[in-house]
């Protein structure tokens, strides 16, 4: 086997050649050193300390009361001329509390000895060179990132650590430009970037064949500087993963040497007898006051004044006692563990040490009721399962999205400036206001908060047609927010694309608008409602990612609260969806006021039900609507139910017009209905339609 074969590197000449000495019948993985046993170790964003091997070792110092003794480090240094230092020049204090670094010449530039490649590659660390490798290596080892500059290409002999310049271009190492904003902390010579500081080196500040001199850089950036840049331009590389969660000041030193020392064993390198290190304000321990009988309260049981101050000397801490009061322990703590701030973190980290089996069972007094839920949650968890039970499936989005993605869902080719007309405005869900936008967003996928919960469940649509989903419904129960001012409001949001086919139902050609329509009343009359109707939206109000003539609004209890309507079929053609969709948007706060009520129960009547059919002729463009309101009104309580049963457009009708009959159904309860009230109740529905409609009944 090769060792490209053996995944022992990405390349290989032929067939690995063992030596002549190697033992016949051992395993190769002993012979060649792959057999250690290796931990994956999940850190917790408080516990930067130990994303090292030195930090897991002085962790597991603590937990089994061994010593952790750091190897001593053997560095020869020579003079230099003074004319070879590269000078250091620290604008910034508040954001690089400490630089560090150490002049290194006439190293040689070449592999890595194979002891190294192993221990990285352990650690899913790639092997560059020797150079590269040392710095991520005493990364690895101590948790201190390090960054080796070629001295050639420091213009000047001077590093300045300061502030960017607005609309400079910085090249990275891998070849990415980015536009500076002058906010970023960066890493300068006397002409141009090297490096975006804790985050990445520049392109001209790598290691090179023919590198020979190297300034090695060990600094301390504060966490939210290294964090918001990184984010900002969405880098992330290890260097940047350990300065933004915090890395310890004290270590700088430690790791610059221990850096040269290897540069000095493996490359040949002669390291200077001076360095710079600019610390104009060392970090001082915090000091916390700890009263034991806190502690004892918060954890439930006894504690030893003694038996604490032993954990927290094992943590790295210092513990004094105070003279007078035994019970009161000033306790400081270690560089690298600033997260601890307070006496509370103490009792935490005691907890921890001592054993969570330490802490007593009892059971709460329940001497309160528990409180009631919010009346917003109750009515969420209704309507989910009232939708769950219909054969929708609930939709859990981000409350973020892509301000372009929506922009381009919602507007639709518009300006944002026609969008705030008055005319959409009317429809009161706010789609026409300005996004609330995130400062330090994800991805820029996910820049602004939601305006709508459509975008996001179109986007499920998207997700579930491509993966062979032909057809589905779906809800949402979210907030979305708008600016200017800053607003929240809870809304209901539908989705239903395609049909399920079955072998008894034939007619799956019609819009999908009308099977979402009817699932929405349904749920309206779970609500215990029925007064609604559906609005026509005029032409000139219509949104532009809905169907034209296909979008109604719901008329909810005397107030606008949403719209229905199909997707506009070139959005459908954008992106191949060959299926009609539909959705729906409601105020969930207007639709759930005076929840829940109580069913009205009526008794069935004891009159016989009797059916009329009446057929009118109108214009094509008349909306059937207009005719069923004034044949309910006509009707009053005698008047059930009017349905529309069928609709005829062909010989017999002239041009632009339509037949539409209508099935109504006639109940009186105080009596038999007689033909000569029903004929009378007939002729008065029909000349009243005629004459407000201007509409004739067809003969």
């Amino acid at each position: 086997c090769s060792e490209s074969e053996l995944g022992l590197s990405e390349e290989s000449e032929g067939i690995l050649i063992l030596p002549a000495e190697a033992p016949v019948g051992e395993e190769f993985a002993k012979y060649f050193h792959y057999d250690d046993v290796i931990f994956e170790v999940s850190v917790t964003p408080n516990r930067a300390d130990c994303l090292s091997h030195w930090g897991l070792a002085r962790e597991l110092s603590c937990l089994l009361n061994r010593p952790c003794v750091m190897p001593e480090i053997q560095l020869e240094t020579r003079a230099f001329p003074e004319e070879e230092r590269v000078k250091v020049e620290v604008e910034d204090f508040e954001r690089c509390p400490r630089y560090s670094g150490r002049l290194v010449r006439n190293i040689k530039v070449g592999p890595s000895p194979q002891w190294l490649k192993r221990r990285l590659e352990s650690v899913d660390l790639k092997s560059i060179n020797n150079v590269v490798d040392i710095t991520n290596y005493v990364m690895m080892e101590l948790g201190q990132p390090l960054h080796a500059f070629d001295v050639r290409e420091i213009k000047g002999h001077v590093i300045r650590v300061g502030c960017s310049v607005p609309q400079e271009t910085f090249v990275t190492l891998d070849g990415t430009e980015i536009e500076l904003t002058g906010k970023e902390l960066m890493i300068r010579d006397a002409e141009r970037p090297l490096a975006l500081a804790g985050v990445v080196g520049g392109l001209h500040s790598g290691v090179k064949d023919s590198t020979t001199e190297v300034f090695v850089e060990s600094a301390h950036f504060t966490p939210s500087t290294v964090r918001r840049a990184s984010r900002s331009f969405g880098i992330e590389t290890d260097s940047a993963y350990r300065f933004s969660r915090g890395t310890d000041p004290e270590m700088v030193e430690v790791a610059l040497r221990r850096a040269c020392e290897l540069l000095q064993k493996i490359a040949g390198g002669e390291v200077s007898d001076t360095f710079e290190d600019i610390y104009p304000n060392p970090q001082e321990p915090v000091s916390i006051e700890v009263q034991v009988p806190h502690v004892e309260e918060r954890l439930g049981y006894s504690v030893a004044a003694e038996d604490f101050s032993h954990w927290m000397e094992r943590l790295g801490c210092e513990v004094e006692e105070f003279k007078k009061d035994k019970q009161r322990l000033l306790v400081k703590t270690p560089s690298y563990r600033w997260d601890l701030e307070s006496e509370i973190d103490l009792v935490e980290e005691y907890a921890r040490l001592h054993g969570y089996e330490h802490i007593p069972e009892t059971f709460p007094p329940l001497e309160f009721p528990p409180s009631e839920h919010e009346k917003s949650y109750l009515h969420t968890r209704r309507v989910v399962d009232l939708l769950s039970h219909s054969g929708y499936l609930q939709a859990v989005n981000y409350h973020f999205i892509g301000n372009k993605f929506q922009s381009e869902f919602l507007l639709k080719g518009k300006t944002q400036e026609e969008f705030q007309s008055p005319r959409f405005t009317s429809l009161g869900l706010g789609y026409h206001r300005s996004p609330v936008f995130i400062k330090n967003p994800l991805s820029e996928e996910l820049n602004v908060m939601r305006l709508s919960l459509l975008p996001g469940l179109f986007k499920n649509l998207l997700h579930s047609y491509r993966y062979g989903a032909s057809w589905g419904r779906l809800f949402e129960v979210g907030f979305v927010f708008s600016n200017n001012p800053i607003t929240q409001e809870q809304r209901l949001g539908f989705l239903a694309w395609g049909h399920q086919e079955n072998l008894w139902e034939k007619n799956l050609d019609r819009p999908v608008v009308y099977d979402l329509k009817a699932d929405v009343e349904t749920f309206l009359r779970y609500l215990g409602s029925s007064s609604f109707h559906w609005k026509e939206i005029r032409k000139e109000d219509e949104l532009p990612f809905l169907h034209p003539g296909q979008s109604r609004v719901l008329f909810y209890e005397g107030q606008v609260v949403g719209l229905i309507g199909s997707l506009h079929p070139q959005l459908l053609e954008e992106h191949k969806i060959r299926s009609s969709c539909a959705v729906a948007e409601f105020h969930f706060e207007k639709m759930m006021q005076g929840q829940p009520r109580r069913p009205k129960i009526k008794p069935l009547s004891k009159f016989p039900l009797v059916e009329r059919d009446l057929a009118f002729v109108m214009p094509e463009n008349m909306p059937v609507e207009n005719v069923l309101k004034e044949l309910k009104r006509q009707g009053k309580d005698i008047l059930k139910e009017a349905v529309v049963f069928d609709v005829y457009r062909g010989k017999g009708i002239p041009e632009g017009q339509k037949s539409v009959s209508f099935r109504l159904f006639y109940q009186n309860e105080k009596g038999t209905l007689s033909d000569k009230e029903l004929l009378q109740l007939q002729e008065q529905s029909i000349k009243n339609v005629s004459e407000k409609l201007n509409i004739s009944v067809r003969t």
